[in-house]
């Protein structure tokens, strides 16, 4: 079995991504860090851009699922069909 998830990206997100937002399936029980991993695998642009060297996700990438923010040690959270995936890099300044 599977499930369908929406990714939108957003900002320096959106250009890795070569768009603004995908419909990808995925087994059913994976969790968000699961899905990071297949986008990156199918947009090797993202890569650098989701993940570290290390393979860790990056610090400055934010994740909402369904309008509520994923911290990153909160990345095994499981995923369930028609969840919405939002991706944003951290912005900082002033």
């Amino acid at each position: 079995m599977s499930i369908g998830v929406t990714i939108q990206y957003h900002n320096i997100l959106r250009r890795g991504a070569g768009l603004d937002e995908e419909h990808v399936r995925l087994p059913t029980g994976s969790s968000v860090a699961d899905v990071l991993s297949q986008l990156a695998t199918a947009r090797t642009a993202l890569r650098s851009l989701l993940f570290t060297e290390g393979g860790d996700v990056a610090s400055h990438v934010v994740v909402f699922r369904n309008q509520k923010l994923v911290m990153h040690d909160a990345l095994e959270t499981r995923l369930v069909d028609g969840d919405e995936i939002k991706l944003f890099p951290a912005i900082s300044g002033g």
